[in-house]
């Protein structure tokens, strides 16, 4: 099942958003300051925030969380969710993988969102260590895992279900893989929830880019996905660029990072997405609002 951070805020509550995990309906309500709206398909996606204790990091990527979690506070009305898809760590441990200080503070930065009412869902990035980022999370908060050691979910939203999955395949690794298991319950949940579209998620770019340091697998995912003409987008990390593409009339989109970028003409940004009856609309929030990037909207029509 999921790592997911709950809300924190108790005052009211938003009913009607459930949150599946392996295929068990588990009801949860969104929580909401009593005085803002939540509109129930907008979501802010965040990914590749690296965080680190001060002493190992080069980059002022603490800054640029606390940055994006208060411009993610300001939306009105505010997102259903937030995710945060991987590399949640900088991965100065060990095999360059996150330490227990990494995820102590990565859960501090993220709880203004969770004190605002939102739950913010985390996904695996092969800077991640998964048992080092569950013990970071208090026990009351945290759901165990079903598929393996992978931490999957499925959020079953107004007019689209999100699959979030998890890539990371061996520690000391950059390439990721899914898995036969993985893959098998991607193909059974995916045929369970066909009644609305379907926005898949994983921390590892598809071989359709940089194949070197992607999904090992990613040929076995494509033949789950693409048949299934109720899957609409694959949104990924892991290489710090922002673009939208199409795979076999699937929509991609590269999300960026709020860390730090391999190319200097990328931003440092998260996105602000829309769930519309035919398709989504993404904003863009660049970290430095001079960037050319920020304030970019992009529209994307879902295949027939």
């Amino acid at each position: 099942m999921p790592i997911t951070l709950p809300p924190l805020n108790r005052r009211r509550f938003l009913e009607g958003t459930t949150i599946l995990g392996a295929g068990l309906l588990a009801g949860h309500n969104v929580i909401a300051d009593d005085d803002v709206d939540i509109d129930p398909n907008r979501f802010a996606v965040l990914s590749d925030t690296h965080i680190g204790s001060p002493d190992t990091q080069r980059w002022p990527t603490t800054a640029s969380l606390r940055k994006a979690v208060e411009e993610v506070l300001e939306l009105r009305p505010r997102p259903a969710a937030v995710f945060v898809n991987g590399d949640c760590a900088f991965g100065s441990g060990d095999f360059g993988v996150g330490t227990p200080e990494d995820y102590v503070l990565f859960v501090e930065l993220v709880r203004p969102l969770r004190e605002a009412g939102l739950p913010v869902h985390v996904s695996i990035g092969n800077h991640d260590d998964r048992d080092i980022l569950w013990d970071a999370i208090p026990a009351e908060d945290g759901q165990k895992e079903a598929v393996d050691d992978r931490h999957i979910t499925v959020l079953e939203g107004e007019r689209a279900n999100w699959f979030v999955l998890d890539s990371k395949r061996v520690i000391n690794a950059s390439p990721g893989a899914l898995g036969e298991a993985q893959l098998e319950w991607l193909s059974g949940a995916l045929d369970q929830h066909d009644d609305k579209p379907a926005i898949v998620m994983m921390h590892h770019n598809p071989h359709t880019i940089r194949r070197n340091v992607g999904l090992t697998d990613t040929g076995d995912l494509f033949e789950v996905i693409v048949p299934r003409k109720h899957v609409k987008a694959l949104l990924h990390g892991h290489i710090h660029q922002w673009h939208t593409a199409e795979d076999e009339g699937i929509h991609r989109v590269s999300l960026p990072t709020t860390a730090y970028v391999f190319e200097e003409e990328e931003p440092l940004a998260w996105l602000d997405m829309h769930i519309l009856d035919d398709g989504l609309r993404i904003d863009v929030h660049c970290l430095d609002r001079e960037h050319e990037e920020h304030g970019r909207e992009v529209e994307l029509t879902w295949r027939t």
